[in-house]
């Protein structure tokens, strides 16, 4: 029976309930610690990113959890549409960085770096389209890797 790492746990847990000032990046979590975090898999395939596989919904991710893993470890987080009780902005204060979105030319990255998350945000309402979770970095190295240019690489609601 493999075992879980408490702290995957913690944060799959964290972000997927949408209590982003719980998150403080994502650690080497493998396929075991989001089946004991998030349940089974409801769905998956192969995208740009590699396999991707997406676990039920809850109250914050009502679209549910998308993860991206490298081999046997998750590399990405991906929550669509998450309905956050508090703003982003409430719960994390200013971002460290802010960019434009990939994801829509009227939405900005909200860059977290330190905390491994980023926030797509529509900034007329502060309202979060989505949310990906990541290891902590600096803001540099968060320019400079794929998680910048990351586009719509799944929609959990179109498929």
């Amino acid at each position: 029976m493999p075992s879980h790492d408490p702290l995957c746990i913690e944060a799959l847990s964290a972000i997927a309930d949408g209590e982003l000032a719980r998150w403080r990046g994502l650690p080497a979590c493998t396929v075991a610690d989001a089946t004991a975090a998030l349940g089974g898999e409801v769905s998956s395939g192969h995208g740009e990113l590699g396999r991707w596989a997406q676990y039920s919904g809850r109250s914050s991710a009502p679209q549910g959890v998308t993860l991206w893993f490298r081999d046997q470890h998750i590399a990405l987080v991906e929550i669509f549409l998450p309905a956050l009780q508090r703003s982003v902005r409430d719960q994390l204060g200013e971002p460290e960085a802010t960019v434009d979105s990939y994801l829509g030319d009227a939405l900005e990255q909200w860059i977290y770096a330190s905390r491994g998350l980023t926030a797509h945000i529509e900034p007329w309402n502060g309202k979060a389209t989505h949310v990906f979770g990541y290891p902590s970095m600096t803001v540099a190295e968060f320019l400079g890797s794929a998680w910048r240019n990351v586009r719509v690489i799944k929609d959990p609601a179109r498929d």
